[in-house]
């Protein structure tokens, strides 16, 4: 991927379709490249880093770990050049493998509702739920889960049980858990359809920044995706909105001025006098959306107390969206049922204060979940 062409014509990039998943590429590519955040040169260097990271796994594995590269070069068949105080390791080194021995649930045994939620290497985060707690992997830090079929990869910070084969588990040593689970996403491993892709992980390599850069770059990475999660909202709403927030996200990428914005900015204004002329409003979303259900409709044009009555008592439609999905993001929220961030927030909290919902992640993973409770709830 060329990321300076890319930034030099960010705006109509963003406008074409499938804009939303590419600007999530481009912020992961910026990332692991090292042109996110400023390099300092107090940080610690990776190279120590990574000597501390092999010395901790000759002690789990009971042998040597070797040093897979000069640290202070970049071997010829690196993707690209990373700055001087980081260095190329192979992807799985920075972690230990978490044994799901006995642990496994099978699909026929997934339940709707349950106690513990079931991660499997599909594309839902949560696949369903397990009361059996011998089958529990308790998440005390942090594990990236890989599907040896799919490449799925998922940052689980809770205990959960894992769902039939194909399952990598994966413990950062030493390295920021977050930074690790951003670049095993970024990471382009060929497609091999159903057949295992570990081997191909094993194989592969990915750079490693100075454990200080990896909390900034995480920290920006949150920042950025949030505002890509807003742009994705927005989509389905006005285009005006989104191109305002589309340009708060291109000066945070770019620290391009407003100026050299305008021509793209003009487009998007003439697309929506057109629109507006034409008495509709009509907006194509570029990424897989789900279409907001019937009771979301209606409540885009209630009042204001019904909207707060609804908030002070929690809200029954919401309560059986999460049940049937299993989890939900805000933004999956939000397209679901029609209602603006600010009411969602005030009907999760409703559901997590009367024990019928909980949250798992932070920021821009966080994802909300039914409890045991909401099972039972009418």
């Amino acid at each position: 991927m060329n990321i300076e062409a890319i930034l030099e014509k960010f705006d109509l990039f963003a406008a074409a379709p499938g804009a939303v998943e590419r600007l999530r590429e481009v912020v992961l590519e910026l990332a692991v490249r090292g042109k996110l955040v400023l390099q300092d040169i107090a940080d610690e260097p990776a190279s120590e880093l990574l000597k501390r990271v092999l010395a901790e796994k000759s002690r789990q594995a009971g042998r040597d770990e070797r040093m897979t590269s000069d640290p202070g070069q970049t071997p010829n068949n690196e993707q690209f050049e990373v700055p001087v105080n980081w260095v190329w390791i192979g992807a799985t080194t920075p972690a230990a493998i978490v044994s799901d021995q006995g642990k496994k649930v099978q699909t026929k045994d997934i339940l709707n509702t349950g106690k513990f939620p079931v991660v499997d290497q599909g594309k839902m985060f949560i696949r369903g739920f397990c009361d059996d707690s011998e089958k529990v992997i308790s998440a005390v830090e942090p594990i990236v889960l890989f599907g040896d079929h799919t490449r799925e990869t998922k940052f689980i910070d809770f205990d959960f049980v894992v769902g039939a084969d194909g399952v990598k588990l994966l413990k950062p040593i030493f390295i920021n858990p977050r930074f690790y689970f951003l670049t095993l996403r970024w990471l382009p491993l060929e497609s091999r359809g159903y057949a295992r892709h570990f081997k191909l992980l094993k194989a592969a390599r990915i750079p490693l920044p100075p454990l200080a850069e990896q909390r900034r770059i995480v920290a920006k990475v949150d920042h950025l995706m949030s505002l890509v999660d807003r742009y994705e909202s927005q989509l389905t709403t006005a285009r005006v909105t989104a191109a305002r927030l589309l340009d708060a996200l291109v000066a945070e990428l770019t620290g391009t001025s407003r100026e050299r914005r305008a021509p793209a900015r003009q487009v998007v204004a003439a697309e929506s006098r057109a629109m507006d002329e034409q008495g509709s409003l009509s907006v194509t979303v570029p990424t897989e959306t789900i279409e907001p259900s019937r009771a979301g409709a209606r409540r885009s044009q209630e009042s204001p107390s019904r909207a707060g009555a609804r908030r002070s008592q929690g809200d029954p439609d919401l309560l059986a969206l999460l049940r049937e999905r299993g989890s939900l993001s805000s933004s999956e929220a939000q397209a679901a049922t029609g209602l603006d961030p600010a009411t969602l927030r005030g009907l999760f909290k409703t559901l997590i204060d009367q024990g019928l919902a909980r949250t798992e992640g932070q920021r821009r993973g966080m994802r909300y979940l039914p409890t045991a409770k909401a099972a039972h709830a009418e």
